[in-house]
């Protein structure tokens, strides 16, 4: 019950709609666990994107516990469509949070995710095919009495079953960690801390990070630099030049309070340039993961672009706290590590 293998599966059989989704209309994410074959979950939906599938992936955490590991493919609700994109999305950068490791399959390697292929392999022969669903609640219906049947009924011929279903084999499953009822947003960046990322700087000063804009200097203009992630210092309001704040302001586009509405931030994520030091937490509830107080994050090194003197701006966290854009870091060249 320690390594987990996650994949979606789409019931061809529910026809296209004419106002809505021409493909993959119904899906089945399935989570199989590699050391008894048992499949822990199976969800069922119509709606499956990235925020859809890290609330699924999250409720089945919160129901049967913390694996060491998931294996998943590179589905973009599972990695994100950015290709430039520096960082982590919103389902890695959870998982880390909260201690899972996750492993990416090679593309084009859907060996590397077996236990879940051959799962769906069955799962279609023996259930879509033969029932053949035309709409979401019949797959649901058919799918929830073929999940039991697999894990109770039908023997399995993989090792760690003996010819027997998995939970007749494995009847008592060991527990796992629970995962915590607050999860701390910013616990991944330990994973990249003092990473480095190479850019070249454009021919106004200006570099790209995340899909970003800073600027380092005109100076440099056509040089390579090498930027270290590292976390900010947080200093007292009267330190603090409003007009520093400006970019900031500008982007920032998360309430001070309660829930982020912010869809990007939710489905890819951002590494905000600046830290404050009131909290920032994902909690686990029905309705996804919803933060409070204030956004912490990490930084370059690196002053964002300045926007427009007078640019419109309001205070980005609800704390007394203040927030400070750190000098430029750069340093010689040196290897990619991101």
């Amino acid at each position: 019950m320690e390594h987990w293998q996650l994949d979606f599966k789409d019931a061809s059989s529910v026809p296209a709609d004419p106002e809505g989704k021409q493909q993959h209309v119904v899906e089945t994410l399935n989570i199989i666990d590699m050391g008894t074959s048992v499949l822990i979950a199976s969800h069922t939906r119509s709606d499956f994107t990235a925020e859809t599938a890290l609330q699924a992936v999250a409720e089945t955490f919160a129901s049967h516990g913390r694996p060491q590991s998931i294996t998943l493919d590179r589905d973009t609700r599972w990695v994100g469509a950015q290709p430039r994109s520096d960082f982590p999305v919103a389902l890695i950068r959870f998982c880390h949070s909260v201690g899972i490791a996750v492993v990416l399959c090679d593309p084009r390697h859907p060996q590397q995710n077996g236990f879940v292929e051959r799962y769906h392999r069955t799962y279609q022969e023996e259930c879509l095919a033969i029932h053949r669903p035309t709409t979401l609640s019949q797959v649901r219906e058919v799918t929830e009495a073929f999940v039991e049947h697999y894990n109770w009924q039908r023997p399995h011929q993989g090792i760690a079953c003996g010819n027997r279903p998995p939970r007749v084999a494995h009847p008592e499953l060991p527990a796992l960690p629970r995962v915590p009822d607050v999860v701390n947003a910013d616990a991944w960046l330990a994973w990249i801390d003092g990473e480095h990322v190479v850019r070249q700087v454009n021919r106004q000063g200006f570099v790209k990070v995340d899909l970003r804009t800073y600027y380092v200097s005109s100076k440099l203009a056509g040089q390579a630099v090498t930027l270290r992630v590292q976390p900010l210092t947080v200093v007292d309001n009267s330190d603090v030049c409003p007009s520093c704040l400006t970019a900031l302001l500008t982007h920032l586009k998360l309430a001070s309070q309660g829930a982020f509405p912010s869809p990007d931030f939710k489905q890819r994520g951002f590494v905000w340039p600046f830290m404050c030091s009131c909290s920032c937490s994902w909690s686990v509830s029905s309705s996804g993961w919803r933060g409070s107080g204030g956004l912490a994050g990490s930084h370059f090194g690196l002053p964002p672009q300045k926007a427009r003197p007078d640019a419109a701006g309001s205070p980005v966290c609800s704390s007394r706290a203040a927030q400070m854009i750190a000098r430029p870091v750069v340093w010689p060249l040196l290897p990619r590590r991101l």
